[in-house]
């Protein structure tokens, strides 16, 4: 099986895509005073507290309702990518270390598995 590009192409890809989902992360991140509740319309404010009260409900009844938590500060989203970054490269090192004549889609596969 042919690739089109370079395997060393490949991890400056990776690279790059994180790079972006790390910006737009820092970027929604931001707290300006356009972006915070008191400040949205009544119908987004409405709809953060039907969101509050389903949360109260889930407790109520003993269910798990949980938002994800993302990074809240610089250090915290640094640490997230260099993590995302380390096993994005232990994933490429277990895909590299195939042999060229053993190197299918199916072999590949199961390394990244």
């Amino acid at each position: 099986m042919k690739i089109s590009f370079s395997d060393k192409h490949l991890p400056v890809a990776v690279v790059i895509i994180i790079a972006v989902v790390v910006f737009i992360a820092m970027d929604l991140q931001r707290k300006t005073p356009e972006t915070t509740i008191e400040a949205q319309p009544p119908e987004v404010q409405s709809g953060i507290a039907r969101l509050v009260n389903f949360r109260d409900a889930a407790r109520a009844a003993d269910l798990a309702f949980v938002l994800p938590e993302w990074p809240q500060t610089p250090g915290q989203v640094h640490q997230s990518v260099d993590k995302a970054i380390e096993k994005s490269n232990q994933l490429l090192d277990k895909i590299a270390s195939i042999e060229p004549y053993l190197a299918s889609f199916k072999t590949t596969v199961q390394a990244y598995e």
